[in-house]
């Protein structure tokens, strides 16, 4: 009993802790992310929005319009219409920063020359990347990686950027000149053909709700031509109040309660493991070869007895958690100072703190859901419930189960790549494996486009069409629940029996372990207290018919203070003391007689308080 109530005490802190810090159990969070993404990817403007750039001057647009508006407003714009800077601060500067490629760094094909005084300007690699200062000018400077502060990233092309490059700070304080530099950089070609990523990085802080977000703005110029824009918007907060540090301490005291019991558990299959090595040790060195193999392979097997599994790897969660919380903290404790907040000429470096963030945001959903699941360790007791959570976790192990499993995603594979060499060319969902085999799973629930299919420049679009659904909806998928059903079924009736013969296991060596267990004057006394009964009482006891043999030979009634007293000494209700047979009796009854004495020659024994 301490131990459930222990852990749903632990499970509804963590989850009441964690919600507060990432979300506060309202839709905060939500909007202000809503409202950024709004006002900076110009789904308030006229101008094109940020999801449909796909031309440099599509992008110069951009800037000088809705980021210029955003982060630079004029005076009038301030009195016409409500801001993002109404509700946010920039911190640092803003900072434009592009990755260039030197010229022949594109691959030719052998027995293929390029036209006389033709450039040639490949993807961008470590190898590739340029380093040569384009310009007199500041922004026309190369930067390493470690002098920008900056992070490189994956792009949704696939491609790896690093974090150096040349970069265009732009003071948050200067908005005056923000529009002549913008337009000094679109006139001398700031952004070219050597061009392959322009960044817009800076982070804004919400005064209300004590809010940072890191923005990362990035449009990728492929050597194909044209522009593809994303962005990467985190919030996050500096670890200064009371719910980070409530949410420490919950984390370090549950952190210790768990390894106690590992400790504990780990320490009982250690004698086990001794005991049975002693008594087999020939027979374990010629099965497995040497001590350390048999003290491995047994531990593998204490990890997949009963929970023992996931209770290690709920340490393992909880230790990241700890060592996450650790390094938000110095982090914190590092920016929380005021010449990086106050300084609107540097920039502001926060892609280390809000990735913590990020991957503590990550942590924290698998550790609830791991959290939540293992209470099904303490309800499997229940008659109903145990055996089909019993029978849930054999069915997703069985071999048949796996086996069709293994068969399901061969041929989903097979249709994603057949889908992806159809219509990789013309449709974005099918354009890469990755997202062609996610399309496919889609297509198998109802999620599809017909007109794609169709639309295709492939004219087997309408074949692979039809080829798809049939196998993957009507085929695949009825199968696979006919399998699981069947396999589901025939488990919970074996895991009922089980689940019984277990439960008749477990009272009988709670019987066992009250029988032995030291008693003491108070657990005697309140015990008797407990199973007192007054003599104007009835007490009716029903015995199940399989439990009749146990309880034969009982007097089952009322008792009193004194004979209550004796049974909790004995451990069961007495019928004899001294000899002679006791009965519970009313006052004012008579006595049933006895086999060993007659009422005429023995006087009625009855025990009062």
């Amino acid at each position: 009993f301490h131990g459930i109530a222990f852990y749903l005490l632990f499970v509804l802190a963590f989850t009441t802790l964690a919600s507060v810090h990432e979300t506060r159990f309202s839709r905060t969070k939500f909007n202000v992310l809503k409202v950024v993404n709004d006002k900076l990817t110009g789904q308030e403007s006229g101008t094109a929005p940020l999801g449909q750039i796909a031309e440099i001057e599509d992008l110069w647009a951009w800037l000088k319009g809705p980021f210029r508006e955003a982060l630079f407003p004029s005076p009038e714009e301030k009195r016409q219409k409500v801001l993002l800077l109404d509700y946010n601060d920039v911190v640092g500067c803003v900072r434009l920063r592009q990755l260039r490629v030197r010229n022949n760094t594109c691959s030719e094909s052998t027995g293929q020359q390029r036209p006389r005084g033709r450039q040639c300007y490949g993807r961008w690699t470590p190898s590739s990347d340029s380093r040569e200062d384009f310009g007199p000018h500041a922004w026309n400077q190369w930067h390493p990686e470690g002098s920008t502060d900056s992070a490189g990233f994956t792009g949704t092309l696939g491609y790896t950027y690093g974090g150096g490059g040349y970069v265009v700070d732009l003071p948050a304080d200067d908005t005056k000149n923000v529009d002549a530099t913008l337009e000094r950089l679109h006139k001398e070609r700031w952004i070219d053909d050597p061009t392959r990523l322009v960044a817009a990085e800076f982070t804004l802080f919400n005064v209300y709700v004590k809010y940072f977000i890191e923005i990362q703005i990035y449009f990728e110029i492929p050597p194909s031509g044209g522009v593809f824009p994303s962005e990467r918007f985190i919030s996050f907060r500096l670890v200064r109040s009371a719910y980070d540090t409530l949410l420490d301490v919950v984390l370090v005291v549950c952190l210790i309660r768990f390894l106690y019991e590992e400790i504990v558990d780990i320490g009982v299959w250690r004698d086990n493991f001794r005991r049975e090595l002693r008594r087999a040790r020939v027979v374990m060195r010629q099965e497995m070869g040497s001590p350390v193999a048999a003290t491995f392979k047994s531990f593998l097997g204490h990890l997949r007895t009963g929970w023992n599994g996931v209770d290690m790897l709920i340490i393992l969660l909880i230790v990241s958690l700890i060592f996450l919380r650790a390094a938000i903290w110095w982090e914190s404790s590092r920016l929380w100072q005021p010449r990086l907040l106050l300084d609107y000429k540097s920039f502001f470096n926060s892609h280390h703190i809000a990735q913590l963030h990020h991957r503590q945001q990550s942590l924290v959903s698998v550790a609830v859901l791991v959290f939540w699941l293992k209470t099904l360790k303490y309800i499997v007791i229940l008659p109903t419930i145990g055996p089909a959570v019993q029978a849930i976790i054999s069915t997703i192990t069985d071999g048949n189960v796996v086996s069709f499993t293994l068969l399901f995603g061969v041929v989903s594979l097979s249709l994603s790549f057949a889908l992806h060499f159809t219509l990789g060319e013309d449709v974005e969902s099918y354009s890469t494996l990755g997202s062609s085999l996610l399309a496919f799973y889609r297509m198998m629930f109802g999620d599809f486009q017909y007109e794609h299919f169709v639309a295709a420049r492939n004219d087997l679009g309408p074949f692979w069409f039809t080829v798809s659904l049939f196998a993957g909806s009507l085929i695949l998928i009825n199968i696979f629940i006919a399998v699981v059903g069947q396999v589901y079924e025939t488990q919970l009736k074996d895991c009922r029996q089980l689940w019984e013969l277990r439960a008749v296991a477990q009272y009988q060596r709670q019987l066992m372990e009250d029988r032995l267990r030291p008693r003491t004057t108070w657990s005697i006394v309140l015990e008797a207290v407990a199973s007192y009964r007054p003599m104007n009482t009835a007490v009716q006891c029903e015995v199940p018919p399989s439990k009749k043999t146990e309880y034969d030979g009982m007097v089952a009634g009322h008792y009193t203070l004194a004979e209550a007293t004796l049974r909790a000494f004995h451990g069961t209700t007495p019928t004899h003391f001294f000899g002679l047979q006791l009965s519970a009796v009313a006052p004012g009854t008579s006595a049933p007689p006895s086999p060993n004495l007659s009422p005429a020659s023995s006087p009625r024994l009855r025990l009062s308080s």
